[in-house]
């Protein structure tokens, strides 16, 4: 199975940054690069089985990202290397966060996460925690706003 990752993040530099750690790992395609605030909406078609968000992409709120992108495993490239915010996102259910001065990190925490879908007869990446459908949640919000 391939994993399809999306990358949301306003920084191009840091997105191709991002492509290039993943140009290394087997049985990954980036399905979509987001860089704005309509992220939501540009998600659902896309299907990623994990997605790269950028906490610092300006008018993205990562809280509400990760509240409604609920059965889609979710890596944070958080703001700060704060442990509060980390914390935080781990218990909106993160798969993982990457605190700015350890993004070299990321490969072998994509590398694990890969491989972990592939040991399990190759079923697709599970988030942190059970949750509900996430395509299900970005339509209630968008037809409410």
């Amino acid at each position: 199975m391939t994993t399809r990752i999306c990358i949301v993040s306003d920084d191009v530099e840091r997105r191709a940054a991002f492509k290039a750690m993943l140009a290394h790992l087997p049985n990954v395609a980036i399905v979509g690069e987001i860089g704005e605030s309509t992220a939501l909406r540009l998600l659902v078609p896309l299907a990623p089985n994990l997605i790269l968000l950028d906490a610092t992409t300006p008018g993205l709120n990562p809280i509400t990202m990760l509240q409604i992108l609920l059965n889609t495993p979710v890596i944070v490239l958080a703001a700060t290397a704060s442990q509060n915010e980390q914390q935080l996102f781990q218990e909106l259910g993160a798969r993982a966060v990457v605190p700015p001065n350890q993004f070299d990190r990321l490969t072998s925490i994509l590398g694990s996460m890969v491989g972990e879908a592939e040991q399990h007869g190759n079923t697709p990446l599970r988030p942190h925690q059970p949750r509900r459908r996430w395509a299900d949640n970005v339509s209630t919000v968008l037809t409410r706003h």
